[in-house]
C-alpha cells in the first residue's frame, strides 16, 4: 500500500502536503501513532502477497495445456478453499514480515521508520511445560449423536473436541487466536480440523480459554492426508471398525463416539502454535488493520466467485 493512499485515509495532512511535499516531511508530519497503524497493515498486506504468490506458484505447477475438466474442477475448489480461508492463514508469516517489510519499501513512497517497533506475535503455548492435548471437551454425560444416528447440531457440540489450555478468562476477555499450527507428538499436523478462534470453556470453578476442532462431521472433509485419517480414527476408537477412514455413517461408530471418553492426542509442544498478540493494547492495535486487510481477502473471493464459481 503506497504512503500517499493511506494518508488520505487515515491522517489529517492535507492532499497538497502529500503531493507536494517530500517523503523526509510526509513522514514528519504523520507522526508514529499513524506511522505504527500504517506499519500493521504493511506487514499484513505482505503476509497476504506471500500467500497469495505461493499459491499462485503451487497451482501453475499443476496446469498443463492438457488439462482436462475433471483436473480444472479439482484446481479450482482447491483456490476457492484456499481463498475462503485466507483470514485464517494470514498471519502466519507476520513475525517474518517485521523483519522482511522494511527491505521492500526502504526510499519508496511508503517507506516506514517504525515497522521494527511493532511487536511479534507471542505463542500462547510457551508459557507452558507440560503437554497439552486434543481431547473431548463434551461433558460424558451428553451425546455427539442422537439414537437414531443424527448428529446433535448444538454449539457445545460442535465443540465437543479440542485443546484446552491453562490460559484463564480474567484479564483475557479481548485475547484473539490470530493463528494455529498444531501438530501430535507423532508428527502428525492436526490443524486442518481445527476451528480458528478461542472459546472460554469451563473446568472445575473457573473458565479457560480453549481452541476446538470443527464439528466431527466434517473431519473427513478436512483431514486431508491417510496419516491424519488415522489417528484421528485411533484416538475415537473406530480405527477397526473402519479400517483407518474417518466415515462415521455406520451406526457402531455413533456409539463408540458418543461413549468416548478417555483418548487424546498429545501435542508436540515445540512444533505447535497458537499465535496471539504479545499485549492487550496490541491486540486491539492488530483487530483494526486485520479489518482493514481482510477487506481485501474478501474482495479478492468475490472477484473469483463472480468469475469462476458458476463455471
Amino acid at each position: 500500500m503506497s504512503l500517499i493512499f493511506y494518508l488520505k485515509k487515515r491522517s489529517k495532512i492535507k492532499e497538497n502536503d502529500i503531493e507536494n511535499h517530500g517523503i523526509d516531511h510526509i513522514l514528519k508530519a504523520e507522526g508514529a501513532y499513524i506511522s505504527k497503524a500504517r506499519a500493521r497493515v504493511q506487514i499484513l498486506m505482505y503476509c497476504l502477497a506471500r500467500l497469495m504468490n505461493r499459491k499462485a506458484k503451487s497451482l501453475l505447477a499443476k496446469i498443463n495445456y492438457n488439462i482436462n475438466p475433471e483436473e480444472y474442477d479439482q484446481l479450482r475448489l482447491e483456490l476457492n478453499s484456499f481463498l475462503r480461508n485466507l483470514d485464517s492463514q494470514i498471519f502466519k508469516h507476520y513475525n517474518d514480515a517485521i523483519d522482511e517489510v522494511p527491505l521492500l519499501i526502504n526510499g519508496t513512497l511508503g517507506h516506514n521508520n517504525f515497522i521494527s517497533t511493532i511487536y511479534p506475535l507471542s505463542n500462547a503455548l510457551d508459557r507452558y511445560s507440560e503437554d497439552l492435548r486434543l481431547e473431548r471437551l463434551l461433558p460424558e454425560d451428553k451425546d455427539f449423536f442422537s439414537a437414531s444416528g443424527s448428529f446433535i447440531d448444538k454449539k457445545f457440540v460442535r465443540r465437543g473436541f479440542g485443546v484446552l489450555t491453562g490460559i484463564n478468562r480474567i484479564g483475557n476477555e479481548s485475547m484473539d487466536l490470530l493463528y494455529l499450527d498444531l501438530w501430535s507428538k507423532s508428527g502428525i499436523r492436526l490443524t486442518p480440523i481445527f476451528s480458528t478462534s478461542f472459546f472460554n470453556y469451563k473446568k472445575d470453578n473457573g473458565y479457560y480459554k480453549a481452541v476446538s476442532t470443527r464439528p466431527i462431521l466434517e473431519w473427513c472433509h478436512y483431514a486431508d492426508n491417510a496419516y491424519l485419517e488415522r489417528i484421528l480414527s485411533e484416538f475415537l476408537g473406530i480405527l477397526d471398525i473402519n479400517h483407518g477412514s474417518l466415515d462415521i455413517t455406520n451406526k457402531k461408530c455413533f456409539e463408540v463416539i458418543n461413549n468416548f471418553n478417555e483418548g487424546n492426542i498429545a501435542l508436540d509442544m515445540s512444533l505447535s502454535k497458537l499465535l496471539i498478540a504479545s499485549t492487550r493494547s496490541e491486540s486491539g492495535h492488530i483487530r483494526e488493520a486485520k479489518d482493514y486487510v481482510f477487506s481485501f481477502s474478501k474482495l479478492i473471493l468475490d472477484e473469483f466467485n463472480f468469475k469462476f464459481a458458476s463455471t
